[in-house]
């Protein structure tokens, strides 16, 4: 709650006044603890409903060096890194999807971090997270938007 409210509020969010500041807001939120056995030990999952759509991600910790991981991202599974400037893109599952995002990208110049992916094959659909370096400019953003095989594409700043 800290962490979603920290990025979008213009005051200081704090694990102290985060249930408040959600309230001030009209945010509405759930904790649920369970001792079900899942693939993680640990998970924490973000669920946020809009009048328009509804977008869940669960988060984990891997290992010793308590490396944070992106593991779902609605209904893929994936292994992300989150950190910087990550590109969300939700796509037709088709050959050549990635190679054209990766040359919209790099004819921008804009260098790929790290990259994963899910796919969903009884939906035929893909999630692509990216992680580059830096920004990425409103026309590269746009060239990716107007991919055949593109859904939707969000930037978020971590």
């Amino acid at each position: 709650l800290k962490g979603f409210l920290g990025h979008i509020s213009e005051d200081p969010v704090n694990i102290v006044n985060a249930a408040v500041k959600a309230a001030q807001r009209g945010i509405k939120y759930t904790e649920i603890k369970s001792t079900d056995v899942t693939d993680f030990a640990d998970l924490i999952k973000l669920t946020v409903k809009t009048d328009r759509e509804e977008f869940s991600i669960v988060g984990t910790i891997f290992g010793a060096r308590n490396d944070p991981r992106i593991v779902r991202i609605n209904n893929f599974h994936v292994d992300a890194i989150p950190s910087g400037t990550l590109i969300i893109i939700h796509n037709w599952d088709r050959a050549g999807a990635i190679g054209r995002i990766g040359t919209v990208l790099g004819n921008h110049g804009t260098n790929i971090a790290d990259m994963t992916l899910g796919r969903n094959i009884e939906l035929d659909k893909a999630v692509i997270l990216i992680n580059i370096d830096g920004d990425i400019d409103a026309q590269a953003l746009e060239d990716i938007k107007n991919i055949n095989e593109i859904i939707s594409v969000k930037v978020v700043y971590l």
